[in-house]
């Protein structure tokens, strides 16, 4: 009984420590410009704290982008990067 109760408490501690809260992130709206891709512009504006890769991988989602090659200059994204403190 006291194996398993004590593999129960464990598993409970372990779990609280999967659980952790997301990052707060900071919007930002960035222009495209003229020979510039959605990388380059996540680039601009991730911080030390980021993975570039990370950033434009959620800016393709969260601004419903399926091909990064066919955004044209002039368009509006939203890029959210981690908050610094």
């Amino acid at each position: 009984m006291s194996k398993v109760l004590t593999a129960f408490i464990a598993a409970v501690f372990l779990a609280g420590y999967a659980v952790q809260p997301p990052e707060k992130t900071v919007p930002y709206k960035v222009t495209v410009r003229n020979g510039e891709s959605v990388w380059d512009a996540c680039a601009k504006v991730a911080s030390s704290k980021d993975d570039v890769r990370e950033v434009v991988y959620n800016t393709l989602k969260e601004n419903h982008i399926k091909n990064p090659g066919d955004v044209q200059p002039g368009t509006e994204l939203v890029i959210r990067v981690k908050e610094m403190k």
